[in-house]
């Protein structure tokens, strides 16, 4: 009997979680394929070799050289692996690679992630300001407390700009593939994993020992398992969980927003952690600044609207 009790339940979460997915799929695909295909056109045209040459005079400020700007302004408009491609390009130390790669995490993709917290109620110029302010932020402290050291960033290869425009465009069909199968299987498993664990009420189980640190943080302590899914999956399908989770009542837009505020400056603590991790960069450097530094911004943020009521 309970057998049968558990296949039903199954059956139940797969209905139900698979028009939900749908949509999110859908959602997600309209936000990140018109995205990307605009990044590579700028991208190929120079736009991002322009407003890199630009902002070059800032990155003095922070002890990194004026190639810096490059890498910074390929992981603004796209994700991390091209950054990555062009930061293993240019003479860099440990020191200045490890400031850089926390800039590029803060900042990566931000075009896709901050029009993905607008559907939560954020706003999409308040997303862009706070990511790009804060990786600077970020970057002049880490360069005021990081010991001195000159041992030189061991990843380098020459980069070339033999692109043609067909093969520009061929990469953006394939990666648009590779986009579009990777986003069907995660938001499939999120929204499904969801589903099962609201079916068989595990939900407050799975998050109950992150809610201590949501108080921590200063979040709602209802958003402990879009956190998790944030830190571990990234900002693209923790904000498709969180749409889901707003659009059912479950999670209130000001509360949503709150937390689009702190995982905007510190989410994906996994992936793309391990990602600079594998290239030599201490994980301490990598997660402590971003964390304490969503902290410092949820708490401030908290603060000044408290103010602002009374």
């Amino acid at each position: 009997m309970k057998k049968e009790i558990a296949i039903a339940k199954l059956a139940k979460c797969v209905k139900n979680a698979l028009p939900r997915a749908g949509r999110f799929i859908l959602l997600l695909l309209k936000i990140m394929i018109p995205i990307s295909f605009a990044m590579r056109l700028l991208q190929y045209f120079g736009v991002i070799d322009v407003i890199a040459d630009f902002v070059q005079p800032l990155f003095t400020l922070i002890g990194l050289p004026g190639d810096a700007s490059l890498v910074f302004m390929t992981s603004v408009f796209l994700p991390l692996y091209p950054a990555i491609a062009v930061m293993t390009s240019i003479a860099l130390s440990v020191r200045q690679a490890t400031i850089l790669a926390v800039m590029c995490l803060i900042t990566h993709s931000l075009p896709i992630e901050c029009t993905i917290t607008t559907k939560t109620g954020s706003k999409w110029w308040q997303m862009v300001i706070l990511r790009i302010s804060a990786s600077f932020l970020m970057a002049f402290v880490l360069n005021m407390v990081m010991p001195a050291d000159e041992t030189m960033f061991a990843l380098s290869t020459p980069l070339t700009d033999q692109t043609t425009f067909g093969q520009v465009m061929k990469l953006f069909a394939l990666s648009s593939l590779k986009l579009a199968g990777l986003i069907v299987v995660i938001v499939v498993t999120l929204i499904f994993l969801q589903t099962l664990l609201e079916e068989f009420e595990m939900l407050n189980t799975i998050s109950k020992p992150f809610k201590p640190l949501m108080i921590i943080m200063g979040l709602p302590t209802a958003s402990a398992l879009q956190w998790l899914v944030g830190n571990v999956f990234g900002l693209s399908y923790g904000g498709a969980m969180l749409i889901d989770q707003v659009e059912r009542g479950y999670i209130t837009k000001k509360d949503a927003n709150l937390m689009n505020w702190h995982l905007s400056i510190s989410h994906s603590l996994l992936e793309d952690t391990i990602l600079f991790a594998m290239m030599g960069i201490g994980v301490e450097w990598l997660i402590a600044p971003r964390l304490i530094l969503a902290i410092i911004v949820i708490w401030s943020y908290r603060l000044i609207a408290r103010i602002q009521a009374d």
